[in-house]
């Protein structure tokens, strides 16, 4: 749980361990592809490799072909081509799931996000899921599920009510919560504590990170972010941000002439642009 004031950087921050740990499996991929060799080639089912060769010889017909005297089907048996790659399994899938009370907090965040991913050049896909998405959209992120998926909690309730919820966050390694404090206290987080313990069952691996402005009890959201075993109480870590700058609030004496009527301050602009300068 991260405690931080509002305009700190937090909601970077809690993305902060996904960014390493991609960048980290996106180094190890590059240097296995640069370090392994070719896989072999197709060949015909019975038919043995030749030696210091990767071309094979082109099949000849029968004597009874070339003579005509037997019909095609019955000269020559069916070939059957015989995949070298049937035990590869797809690797990747859903790393980090962020759940904003807001779409339209979600929108901005992912292109936040996009910046920093950008300059590291890290091969990272960032989507969002609200409900303005397009179904097409949401059909491919759930053949095809992005690295970084931001949503709701309404969209995390129907994810996890599909037939192919544990195939879409069995990899799921990361869950970063935003504006926590504004979620536990009403049904939406009733709703949102459903869905985690779904999400912790198909993925135990999974560790929630808290992102939530100053509160008076932080014990009670730091409960929220980890699973609660029966007859014991477990709590995650807390991190206050602290060493703000301190407040400045000064009363400007001006020097203009105070109008009689209104209660505006342009006569004073001028003066509040040189303090700004």
């Amino acid at each position: 749980l991260l405690i931080a004031p509002t305009g700190a950087g937090k909601t970077l921050a809690g993305f902060l361990p996904t960014l390493v740990e991609l960048s980290g499996e996106a180094s190890a991929t590059t240097l296995h592809a640069q370090t392994r060799s070719p896989p072999p080639p197709l060949r015909e089912r019975g038919m043995p490799l030749v030696p210091n060769d990767t071309a094979y010889p082109s099949p000849q017909p029968s004597p009874a072909r070339r003579e005509g005297a037997l019909p095609a089907s019955a000269a020559e048996p069916r070939r059957s081509l015989v995949s070298t790659g049937r035990g590869v399994r797809r690797s990747g899938g859903l790393h980090t799931l962020y759940i904003s009370p807001l779409k339209a907090l979600a929108v901005d965040i992912a292109r936040n996000l996009e910046t920093p991913v950008a300059e590291m050049g890290l091969p990272i896909r960032i989507e969002t899921r609200t409900g303005d998405t397009p179904v097409s959209r949401r059909q491919r992120q759930r053949r095809y599920p992005p690295d970084i998926l931001l949503t709701t909690p309404e969209q995390l309730a129907l994810l996890l009510a599909s037939d192919d919820a544990p195939f879409l966050f069995s990899s799921l390694k990361r869950i970063v919560l935003d504006e926590l404090h504004a979620l536990v206290t009403s049904k939406r987080g009733d709703l949102l504590s459903l869905g985690l313990a779904r999400l912790w069952t198909i993925a135990p691996q999974a560790r929630a990170i808290g992102l939530s402005a100053t509160v008076a009890e932080p014990e009670q959201l730091a409960r929220f972010l980890v699973p609660q075993p029966g007859g014991a109480s477990a709590s995650a870590d807390v991190v206050t941000a602290g060493g703000a700058a301190p407040p400045v609030v000064e009363m400007l004496d001006t020097r203009e002439r105070l109008p009689w009527s209104g209660h505006s301050a342009r006569h004073a602009l001028p003066e509040v642009y040189e303090l700004i300068k």
